[in-house]
């Protein structure tokens, strides 16, 4: 083992070349290596590769469906559309941007009142009222039925009756119908905004 040590080196004195030249060649290898991941972004920045790459979404570079999601993620006011770019190309060429829109998404509540008509069963027996006032006593057993939607996420505007039928026998009118309920109806809408922050001047 020795003498074979004693030759290799002897013969690497002999020729210098040989070790600086075996040196410069494994240090391109490794070079190139090295660079070997970085070589398709490069190449794909060429005019006449990058069309090659858009179609087949090599080097980083967006598909012509990967790009239209991301435009479409982009016009939307919430961050579905990042979630949903994200989900499809976890590691699409938007990936940095949709994820730094998400996580300057703001979240708030919005809360409206939308005017509703909400009908309830009406079956009530009344004293039989003086002539004509029929109406009155239907309308007020109406008002009585519809206060329960006077609370809560509903207030009450209005309330009147809808009667099928009223039938007065022996100083007592059945009244058969439905209530007809005029309320708000409170709802609540939690909105998320993703649009990017513009800093003022």
């Amino acid at each position: 083992m020795g003498s074979r040590l004693r030759w290799l080196a002897g013969r690497l004195r002999k020729y210098p070349w040989s070790v600086s030249g075996c040196c410069v060649l494994l240090a391109g290898i490794l070079g190139f290596l090295v660079n070997w991941t970085q070589a398709p972004q490069t190449l794909c920045t060429l005019p006449g590769i990058h069309s090659a790459c858009r179609s087949n979404g090599w080097g980083g570079v967006a598909t012509a469906a990967e790009e239209a999601l991301w435009v479409q993620a982009q016009a939307g006011k919430g961050g579905d559309g990042f979630r949903a770019y994200l989900a499809r190309y976890p590691e699409g060429a938007f990936r940095a941007a949709a994820q730094a829109r998400l996580d300057g998404c703001r979240r708030a509540s919005v809360e409206r009142w939308e005017d509703e008509i909400r009908t309830l069963p009406l079956y009530e027996a009344v004293d039989r009222p003086a002539a004509g006032g029929i109406d009155a006593l239907a309308a007020a057993a109406a008002a009585q039925v519809c206060r329960g939607f006077d609370q809560g996420e509903f207030r009450l505007r209005g309330a009147s009756a809808r009667l099928r039928r009223s039938p007065c026998s022996s100083g007592r009118c059945e009244l058969d119908g439905e209530a007809v309920c005029e309320v708000a109806v409170r709802y609540v809408e939690a909105n998320e905004d993703c649009a990017p922050q513009r800093t003022p001047r």
